[in-house]
């Protein structure tokens, strides 16, 4: 029995598909289409039907909101992921209100199509028609998102994960976004988009599940931006990356932060100094890892009365880095430390004691 199908680069063709649908209908779990040349017209009247499908993937396809409607139309009520491509007529209308079963979960990958003006107003129609169905957003670095989201009368309550990455998106954009977005997001991407972080304030506390912060390569975000950002995370978070960023962190440890969880901090190529260091140290976990310092400022002159299970450390241009410094952190990794570069420093290694 047929239970997985999967159409790309073919020309098969409108009529094609539903003889496809007719033979595997019964079993056909699921579902990809990546084929230009299929819209989905004329698919409604059509006697078929998806009763066991689960995962329906069209992002690749062309179908037009009346194509895409019928198709849904035809599915059972054991659909629970959608992938979708972004088009404007698909979400001009609420086509997708899918009554069959509420635990269906969308996954839109934001492609952007026309002026900035147009790609902003897209969006907000995407998120009224879909809403609480939306688990996944990913945006593409030339899109704009509009600004004032937080007005709409719309929540996406069940989004889980933003893709943000090389996005030009604006603070008060991105404000507008996190602000309808639901306590259940688990992973937020920034990297090398143009946020400050400036006017994310008011948030605090808002995703208390976050385990994955990516805001690595952010050239303009700045400390103040970079503690609104982890003020809106929990206990949950496992995994910070500010790699190649502009953070000193001086004032971290004012924050008084919780992260339990945390996995793996990664600080290379940023100008963290002692300070800094001190603060996120502290507000990790004993379960920490995985910690990587590479060509910042930190002296390892510091003291935060724990001791980690450090597995890697990377410590490689630290050109401040003194070898009683270094003597002091390693007594705090722990004695399960795989993993040590010191490439590029001005250790002399007299006095170790691993």
């Amino acid at each position: 029995m047929l239970e997985e199908l999967i159409l790309q680069a073919n020309d098969i063709s409108i009529n094609g598909l539903k003889e496809i649908i007719k033979i595997c209908d019964v079993s056909l779990k699921k579902l990809i289409i990546f084929e230009k040349d299929i819209i989905g017209d004329p698919l409604d009247g059509f006697s078929g039907e998806l009763n066991q499908l689960k995962h329906l993937d069209v992002e690749g396809s062309a179908f037009s909101a009346s194509g895409l409607a019928a198709l849904i139309s035809i599915i059972g009520p054991q659909l629970q992921y959608l992938k979708l491509p972004y088009k404007r007529d698909l979400y001009e209308e609420p086509i997708l209100q899918y009554p069959k079963n509420q635990r269906l979960k969308v996954n839109i990958y934001f492609r952007s199509n026309g002026s900035n003006n147009d790609n902003a107003n897209s969006l907000s129609d995407m998120f009224q028609s879909l809403g609480k169905h939306i688990t996944s957003l990913k945006m593409p670095y030339d899109c704009m998102i509009s600004e004032g989201l937080e007005e709409l009368p719309v929540s996406l309550c069940n989004l889980e994960k933003i893709y943000l990455k090389h996005s030009q998106i604006t603070d008060a954009a991105l404000r507008g976004l996190l602000f309808i977005s639901g306590c259940g997001l688990k992973y937020l991407n920034l990297e090398r988009s143009l946020i400050k972080g400036n006017n994310l304030f008011g948030l605090q506390g808002k995703f208390p599940n976050l385990s994955k912060l990516i805001a690595s390569g952010c050239q303009n975000l700045s400390d103040s931006g970079l503690y609104a950002l982890l003020v809106m995370c929990g206990p949950q978070l496992e995994y910070l990356d500010l790699h190649d960023t502009n953070i000193s962190g001086d004032d971290l440890e004012k924050l008084n932060l919780v992260f339990p969880q945390i996995l793996e901090l990664n600080l290379g190529f940023t100008k963290f100094t002692d300070n800094g260091l001190k603060g996120l140290l502290t507000a990790s976990g004993y379960k920490l890892k995985r910690l990587y310092l590479q060509e910042t400022e930190i002296t390892g002159k510091i003291f935060i009365g724990k001791t980690f299970k450090l597995s890697h450390l990377s410590l490689a241009g630290c050109k401040q880095l003194t070898d009683k410094g270094l003597c002091n952190l390693l007594e705090h990794s722990g004695n399960h430390l795989k993993s040590l570069n010191l490439s590029h420093t001005n250790i002399l290694g007299e006095g170790l004691a691993m």
